[in-house]
């Protein structure tokens, strides 16, 4: 039967039909294929099932891309067609290549019917008293027609409900096609979409509020229609709203065709990312392969791209094994993505022989081993993992600029673990849990939903990025892969288990989790071999089991972490341990635990010396890093690895178990003789010693060297880049931490940045009436023989910057002050900076100076603000021989001239001076003060009285965050400072709402 004569005779009553939908994550035209026949059910009435038993219709969806898939749905359908046999009202539709690609077994027959890519649009026929499917707009929403329906065995692509996908081409110039390639045969004739319809499709997502578009084009657009993809790309980008624009699966061909005009747009910022498939480096294996590009064309465009837009993500596809591929072509594959800093590699795909192509008939002749395929895979990830570091983690052989904590607390400190298992299957000797397993609880899958709803209720529309399962050994769980699946569906980025590993020895298992949602496996290892391994865990056998866990999971897209857990028995096998990481493949992180007991007694003699374990660890962070590993470094003195405090972090994400647990965790705390002279300490890069230890060992006050507080402001204990580019990197965090949109201000403001040398950026946030302000910025000039310079620099900032908001600037109150009696060189600092507002008339510059010792200049300052001296006795000793002011100018033309009355850092230590301060703060300022590096204050005018505020300078965060005990400036401090190496920061608020809640406040770092 010829399915244009398939009609409603034939069927029921369409308004009630069920269907089912089967399709699995492939590529984005298949997948919008899939979405589009979903919304074209739906809108036509139509129930979605996930019983295919049930189902009126049966859809599924092919890929034909690998032999595998294919053969995978050739089962499929015959499954069905047992259920049609049984049932003859049912029918089965089958969309996708595998038509074209199998044409001589996918024929019609009764109640089977196959429909490729380029003639989906005949289902209509099918159903005749439906709404057309060429009516039917896909959502763009690609991703999310996994939301409801979960397609049982089919692994889930992520949920992200930002991505509009528009595929603007289909199709392949089968003159062309590659030599390995039967997916031309399925997708048909390549086609341009026109570009108005291409720009309507893309404006319906907008009105969706989708800011991130997809565009689903192979590089050939127009070439049919008298067009071109740069003539698409520059209208795309030419839409305002749109924020980013992800290529997808551009053949490199074309991107070499139109460098020059795709340079031109990259330089935009719009285009973030680019996947492409450069199949290989060897110019003998492209030209097999038929690419029609040289290896070092598909070299150089890259690296022009990414000079055109740094910050662009390029992801690529490699097949590895083709056909005579040698080892000398492979490191020419592996030399190509070191060349052009490939961000990612898909895959790496084995090289899978079709019939009826070129390469079938190469493979004859040089076929390579499934070994030797899957070695080159396992290469090419680990080389990846390596260059994701150095973007991620801004480590290079060279230059280290920031340290894991940046990462970790991005990742940990908007992360949650829940305590979900009390079983093990280990009897650990260094287990911290041991006592108090009985009164730990393992929680039902409903209990487990209902924590995490009431923890993402209480973040009131904000999210965690990770959500840690753990346990006493979380495997255990029978319900763990129903808990994943529902932390994907609420959004969670990153899903981690930590895990000894013994189950995942069976790989279905592995694949179940990974479906599930798991993309993270914390695991622990703790030797290289089972005799210590095994001693420890007291279960013999555990080592060959968890080993094959971690084989299991090194092919898969997956991040997998070892534990190493440090104690008597394996601190010398730390490097063999790496090397044996190394040897698996796969492995992104090393994390190396100091062990501490959960008592004040190390009654299992597993504590060890730091001294005496010392090199195996720098020796074994030095071959990690060497290898693409990424190392961790938890709860060892960061003074006796001052080289590596950059691998350090203690930081721990909010732990959801049972307070028992909590009291014992309480029972060994930790301290150093040193805690109050360190700065490792006191920025919680070190914690010390547990008190376990220090029984043992005592202090350690010989060995151990702290970083002195008054060093440590401008100690550098690695290597980084010069001072402006670290400013820099400053400046685009802080933009990165708020989402800040670029602005001409803004514009004005890094120009002023790139002209100016030796200075100090200070970033600020303000929270006022419950929204946050944080476009502030002040650049603190350091250098003293660029005075003039500098201020002059300052002055035409200003003047531009209200000459582009058309706004008349009022000069009056800096010239009174900039008169001939001004002596530039008695100005001992410059400051100027900026405060952008959601209200652009409230937005100002500012300008501040610092003088000393001009008495007369600093009595005119005071006369021209008009300051209640009696109000500031406290301060006006200080204030005769040195001043700080500034001058507001704001955009709406008003200008003001502040003071900043304050105390000096040593006149804290002055007794006299703080009875003078207790008399006039009260006991929780006086708390505030006593523990602050110095503290000015200033006026603002509310409701006609005068309000003090108080700006005070500390390096102990939560010492005030915890006087102050106020959430919204805890959670403040966590997004401006997640992971950087903290100097001092300035916490500034209103004094009359110290005692009744603090709901105004400033903090500058």
């Amino acid at each position: 039967m010829d399915i244009m004569e398939f009609s409603d005779k034939n069927c029921k009553n369409f308004a009630k039909i069920k269907f089912y939908l089967e399709t699995i994550e492939c590529c984005p035209s298949r997948t919008l294929d899939a979405e589009q026949i979903k919304n074209y059910f739906i809108e036509n009435k139509c129930e979605q099932v996930l019983n295919p038993e049930i189902a009126d219709v049966i859809i599924i969806n092919t890929c034909a891309n690998l032999e595998q898939d294919e053969n995978l749905y050739l089962k499929k359908i015959e499954k069905y067609k047992k259920i049609i046999y049984k049932k003859p009202d049912k029918k089965i539709i089958v969309t996708g290549c595998l038509k074209g690609v199998r044409s001589d077994i996918c024929i019609d027959n009764e109640n089977l019917y196959y429909l490729g890519p380029s003639e989906i649009e005949k289902i209509d026929s099918l159903f005749p008293e439906f709404k057309k499917f060429n009516t039917i707009c896909y959502s763009g929403e690609c991703i999310n027609i996994f939301d409801k329906y979960g397609f049982v065995n089919f692994k889930k692509p992520q949920e992200n409900k930002d991505k509009w996908f528009v595929e603007t081409s289909s199709g392949c110039d089968k003159q062309i096609h590659c030599s390995y390639c039967t997916i031309w045969k399925g997708i048909g004739a390549f086609k341009s979409k026109p570009l108005k319809q291409c720009i309507e499709e893309i404006k319906i997502g907008i009105k969706k509020g989708h800011k991130t578009i997809h565009l689903v084009d192979y590089g050939a657009y127009g070439i049919d229609i008298g067009s071109s993809f740069p003539e698409l790309l520059n209208l795309i980008c030419e839409i305002e709203e749109i924020e980013n624009i992800v290529l997808q699966g551009v053949n490199v061909y074309w991107l070499i065709k139109y460098i020059t005009e795709l340079e031109a747009i990259v330089k935009t910022g719009k285009i973030k990312t680019i996947r492409c498939a450069h199949q290989s480096g060897s110019d003998r294996i492209l030209e097999l392969m038929n690419r029609r590009y040289s290896a070092e064309d598909s070299t150089t465009v890259v690296k022009r791209l990414k000079q055109s837009y740094p910050a662009l993500n390029v992801i690529t596809q490699i097949i590895v094994g083709f056909p005579t591929e040698t080892e000398e072509d492979f490191k020419e594959t592996l030399n190509l993505i070191k060349e052009a800093k490939i961000d990612y590699v898909d895959g790496p795909f084995l090289f899978s022989p079709r019939k009826g192509t070129h390469a079938y008939e190469y493979e004859k002749k040089g076929k390579i081993s499934d070994s030797v395929k899957t070695d080159r895979k396992k290469r090419i990830g680990n080389l990846i993992k390596k260059i994701r570091n150095v973007n991620a983690y801004g480590k290079s052989d060279n230059v280290e600029i920031v340290d894991i904590e940046k990462i970790e607390k991005e990742d940990i400190e908007n992360g949650l673990t829940i305590f979900i298992e009390s079983k093990c299957n280990c009897k650990c000797s260094f287990c911290m849990l041991k006592n108090v397993m009985p009164e730990l609880k393992t929680l039902s899958l409903q209990e487990f939903k209902k924590t995490v709803d009431d923890k993402l209720t209480a973040l009131q529309g904000k999210k965690y990025k990770r959500i840690i399962l753990s346990g006493a050994e979380i495997s255990l769980n029978s319900q763990l892969n129903e808990m994943a699946e529902y932390c994907r569906k609420k959004g969670f980025e990153k899903i981690q288990i930590q895990t000894n590993g013994i189950k995942l020895k069976d790989k279905e298992y592995c694949l179940d989790l990974i479906n599930a949602g798991v993309n993270e496996f914390l695991i622990t290892l703790l030797a290289d071999s089972s005799a210590v391994h095994d001693q420890l865990t007291n279960i013999l056998g555990s080592f060959e089991k968890t080993i094959k866990g971690i084989r299991n999971l090194a092919s898969e897209n997956v991040t997998i972490a070892i534990n190493i857990v440090i104690t008597k028995q394996n601190y010398k096998l730390l490097e063999k341990i790496v090397k044996l990481a190394v040897s698996i493949g796969g492995i992104d992180q090393i994390h190396f635990w100091n062990y501490w007991p959960m008592s004040k007694d190390d009654k299992e003699d597993h504590l060890v010396s730091v001294v005496n374990q010392k090199k195996y660890l720098i020796d074994s962070i030095n071959l990690c890093d060497n290898q693409g590993i990424l190392p961790i470094v938890r709860y060892y003195p960061a003074c006796l690895i001052s080289e590596k405090t950059q691998n350090i972090s203690n930081c721990l994400a909010e732990t959801l178990i049972d307070k028992t647990y909590w009291n014992e965790f309480k029972e060994n705390e930790f301290n150093c003789i040193y805690s109050e002279n360190c700065e490792y300490y006191l920025q919680k890069k070190c914690k010390g010693f547990p008190l376990a230890y220090i029984k043992k060992f005592g202090w350690e006050e010989k060995i151990i060297k702290p970083l002195k507080i008054e060093d440590g402001r401008e100690h550098q204990t690695q290597k980084v880049q010069d001072e402006e580019t670290r400013q820099k990197i400053k400046y685009l965090m802080h933009k990165k931490k708020f989402q800040i949109k670029d602005d001409p201000v803004l514009k004005k403001f890094e120009l002023l940045m790139s002209k100016s040398k030796k200075y100090h950026l200070e970033c600020s946030c303000k929270f006022s009436e419950g929204k946050i302000y944080p476009v502030r910025f002040n650049i603190w000039y350091k250098d003293q023989n660029q005075k003039v310079l500098n201020l002059n620099n300052a002055l035409r900032f200003i003047k531009k910057i209200f000459e582009l908001e058309n706004v008349k600037i009022n000069y009056s109150i800096l010239k009174q002050i900039m008169d001939e009696k001004f002596d530039i060189e008695k100005v001992h600092q410059i400051i100027v900076g900026i405060d952008l507002r959601s209200n652009r008339a409230k937005s100002r510059l500012k300008i501040w100076f610092i003088i000393k010792n001009q008495s007369k200049k600093i009595k005119q300052v005071l006369k021209i603000s008009k300051i209640d001296i009696d109000q500031n006795k406290i301060f006006y000793e200080n204030m005769k021989t040195e001043l700080l002011f500034g001058i507001d100018f704001s955009f709406d033309g008003t200008t003001k001239l502040k003071i900043y009355p304050f105390i000096k850092n040593e006149d804290l230590l002055n007794k006299n001076v703080m009875k003078t301060l207790e008399n006039e703060f009260s006991g929780k300022i006086m708390k505030l003060i006593q523990n602050s590096d110095g503290f000015h204050v200033s006026y603002n005018n509310k409701n006609k009285d005068i309000q003090r505020i108080l700006h005070l300078t500390t390096y102990k965060y939560d010492y005030f965050i915890d006087i102050m005990n106020n959430k919204k400036i805890e959670k403040m401090k966590e997004i401006i400072l997640q992971g950087k190496k903290l100097g001092s920061m300035i916490i500034s608020f209103p004094e009359d709402e110290i005692n009744q809640g603090i709901n105004n406040f400033n903090i500058y770092y």
